[in-house]
């Protein structure tokens, strides 16, 4: 049964070109793209390049195209997750009063 699976991913050389294609392209992604977080897009997060990568873990905003300076920087994060965990009381509140009743 194994080997039937195996005949069924890889049993033509064009299937072979495929994988071998789609495994290459996962790696170099992998290698050269990073996630940051991003609480202002609907999805939290932002896919960015390597070098700016590397710029946002030094301080610099990717938005406004400037290093933050540590105090603006470190306001900007509790800001953000503060925000987020308001958000996330308030989504686990209405869950409870929907599931259990008014408390």
């Amino acid at each position: 049964m194994n080997l039937n699976l195996k005949q069924k991913l890889f049993g033509s050389k064009l299937k072979k070109i495929v994988w071998s294609v789609v495994f290459f392209t996962a790696i170099l992604g992998a290698a050269f793209i990073r996630i940051i977080p991003d609480y202002s897009t609907s999805r939290g997060f932002v896919i960015v390049s390597l070098s700016d990568y590397d710029k946002y873990k030094q301080g610099y905003c990717l938005k406004e195209d400037r290093i933050l300076p540590k105090e603006e920087m470190y306001k900007r994060a509790i800001g953000q997750f503060l925000d987020y965990e308001l958000k996330l009381d308030q989504m686990i509140d209405d869950y409870r009063t929907y599931n259990y009743g008014s408390s």
